[in-house]
């Protein structure tokens, strides 16, 4: 019962994300621009839930140390920044990879 739910989560975020990043070249042909496309959406689909699952940990580190709160902080607030630039939706193509990547 938990895998299948946990499927449908997956499915239901993969649909969403790749419904907010809209594919804009023809996919019958495959050149450079295609696979530059596909590659960011590939990363940006898996980024999230990877981000998620490292940032648990990470902050729990960071507290047992208890060196550094600005980490802590950092951490989180680049993860929802990411986590929104991934999210909303109308975001153009050109200012999504640009915001990713800086």
């Amino acid at each position: 019962m938990l895998a299948s739910y946990s499927i449908s989560i997956w499915r239901s975020y993969k649909l969403y994300v790749k419904g907010t990043i809209k594919v804009t070249s023809n996919n019958s042909v495959r050149d450079i621009k295609y696979w530059q496309e596909r590659l960011f959406n590939t990363g940006v689909l898996y980024g999230l839930p990877f981000t998620l699952l490292v940032l648990i940990p990470s902050i729990y580190l960071e507290l047992e140390s208890l060196d550094s709160m600005f980490m802590v902080y950092f951490e989180i607030i680049t993860t929802a920044a990411f986590a929104l630039i991934v999210l909303t939706p109308g975001l153009s193509r050109k200012l999504r990879k640009f915001l990713v990547v800086f």
